[in-house]
């Protein structure tokens, strides 16, 4: 299987008031013989954190069993999500190592400038929806039960390609109203290969940096698209490889972004690059063109074209 990334947890005082604090009360010293003024506001202001603390906590799970608030569900932890992968996935060194990587990283940029994207390739039976149903299992208290982790199956949510600009609509309605109540939303596109021609392309300006979603900042989103596309590919590498007395971890991951993407005709497409390029907003330069928003949202709107 194949994994690719398009573009892509603190102690103080303020994480005790955060909606993810352990609520656990600080350890206090004995404080002995006198106090000098800067010991004295120290230890005022452990104090005021004995005090605080459980009843900070006490808040927090009032509102949380009041308030359908995602942030009292979102739960992400990302050393299970390691040793899950490490624990229950086999044979595939590429998703072990990259998926727990790139969902660290984009969780601790507090303001990304862009949704986390993830598309897993491979033939069935490889472990793509199981590592996808991983990632939001650790992301969310209730896992997949979560109200804010949504899976679509084209054959049951788009089964008929004369509907096409219909579900275009609904689907672009149903992801950012469901933005607007949560921007850590997970999305979850299964069987990418039997999605209906011109459908998902609807959600290309979420994938990028520019759009606008009021109410929400939508770049915290995860979307996570599966298919079998270049599962040829993917077999042949992994055939290949063995049969030169090559370990399976010899395999890197650009050899089989490579692969795919020929086998897709990336490279033979001049509809794409057309089709790509009308979509780029241009300001002259010097006499020339150049997109004003630099190169930033073309990988998107490649892999969304394809």
């Amino acid at each position: 299987m194949h994994c690719g990334y398009c573009s892509p947890l603190w102690l103080n005082a303020w994480y005790l008031l955060s909606l993810h604090t352990e609520c656990k009360t600080p350890n206090v010293a004995v404080v002995r013989g006198s106090l000098s003024a800067n010991n004295m506001i120290t230890f005022l202001f452990v104090l005021i954190l004995f005090v605080a603390s459980p009843v900070m906590c006490v808040f927090q799970r009032l509102y949380c069993s009041i308030a359908d608030n995602c942030d009292c569900d979102f739960k992400a932890n990302i050393r299970d999500l390691e040793w899950d992968l490490f624990k229950n996935v086999f044979g595939q060194h590429l998703a072990q190592e990259v998926v727990s990587e790139e969902v660290s990283r984009f969780l601790q940029n507090k303001s990304p400038d862009r949704p986390l994207v993830l598309s897993f390739h491979g033939s069935s039976g490889t472990g793509k929806t199981l590592i996808s149903s991983m990632v939001a299992n650790h992301l969310y208290g209730s896992a997949m039960s979560s109200p804010y982790i949504h899976q679509f199956i084209p054959t049951l949510h788009f089964p008929s390609a004369q509907h096409v600009p219909h579900y275009r609509e609904e689907l672009k309605k149903w992801v950012q109203g469901n933005l607007t109540q949560c921007a850590r939303s997970v999305f979850i596109f299964d069987e990418m290969e039997k999605m209906p021609l011109g459908l998902i392309d609807v959600l290309e300006p979420l994938l990028g940096p520019s759009y606008v979603v009021f109410s929400t900042n939508y770049r915290k989103a995860i979307y996570i698209f599966i298919s079998t596309t270049g599962e040829e590919v993917i077999n042949k590498v992994t055939l290949e490889n063995r049969q030169s007395g090559g370990e399976r971890e010899d395999i890197n991951l650009l050899e089989l972004e490579d692969g795919i993407l020929l086998q897709r005709g990336v490279f033979n497409r001049r509809d794409v690059v057309d089709a790509v390029a009308a979509e780029m907003i241009y300001s002259p330069v010097q006499g020339r063109f150049f997109s004003t928003t630099g190169c930033k949202a073309v990988p998107a709107k490649i892999n969304l074209h394809l």
